[in-house]
């Protein structure tokens, strides 16, 4: 059985403007949150509300970026490349929470959700 890579170099793009990936990169294509209906005589079936696509990583801060800008992103395209080839496409997404910079190792914490993420292998 051949060794094949599975991680290492990505791109990632917000908007077609290229940020550097820095670790961490999370994404959830669900589109239900399924969880159990449990009464006291056992199981009465489960629910399935609605929940937004998430995406969160950690991108190398630097002297051209702005950290507010991100709290304006909404309505936004981000595509991230993996290594394996596929490619992950976030749509109609919006910046949530607070961006979080750790200075010391020039890294800034970001989160998104939204309407749509598509993976094309």
């Amino acid at each position: 059985m051949a060794i094949i890579a599975r991680a290492g170099i990505t791109k990632l793009t917000i908007n077609g403007t290229p940020y550097d990936l820095r670790s961490n990169l999370t994404y959830s294509l669900n589109t239900l949150d399924r969880s159990a209906i449990i009464g006291m005589d056992g199981v009465h079936g489960y629910k399935d509300p609605p929940i937004t696509a998430k995406m969160s990583f950690t991108i190398t801060d630097s002297d051209s970026l702005g950290v507010i800008t991100f709290q304006g992103m909404v309505n936004v395209a981000i595509e991230v490349q993996l290594r394996t080839g596929k490619r992950v496409l976030g749509i109609g997404m919006f910046s949530v929470g607070t961006q979080e910079v750790n200075a010391a190792e020039a890294e800034i914490s970001c989160k998104f959700e939204g309407g749509q993420i598509i993976e094309i292998p």
